[in-house]
C-alpha cells in the first residue's frame, strides 16, 4: 500500500532536515517546514476520517497504515517546534 501523498511530503522534509542538520537551516525555513508538516497532519487525519466515514470497514488496512505515519509525522513536528523554541 503506498503513503498518503501528504506523509511522502512529510518524510521528504524530515530526510531533508536530517541531511542537512539543523544547525545549516535558519528559522524562517525550520518555521516554512513547521508549518508545512501541519498541513500534512491535517490533510492526512481529514482523509482517514472521510475514509472512515465514507466505506466503513472496506478500507481499514489503509487507515491502519496512515495512524503510525500521522505519529511518526507529530514527533517530527514536535521536533521542529523545539528547534524554533531552543
Amino acid at each position: 500500500m503506498s503513503h498518503s501523498p501528504w506523509m511522502i511530503h512529510t518524510q521528504r522534509q524530515r530526510e531533508h532536515l536530517k541531511h542537512y542538520g539543523a544547525q545549516h537551516l535558519d528559522k524562517q525555513t525550520i518555521s516554512h517546514m513547521a508549518r508545512e508538516v501541519r498541513t500534512d497532519i491535517t490533510l492526512t487525519e481529514e482523509f482517514v476520517q472521510s475514509l472512515k466515514r465514507a466505506v466503513p470497514g472496506s478500507v481499514d488496512d489503509v487507515i491502519a497504515e496512515c495512524e503510525p505515519e500521522l505519529v511518526e509525522a507529530r514527533v517530527f513536528l514536535a521536533e521542529l517546534e523545539a528547534l524554533l523554541a531552543a
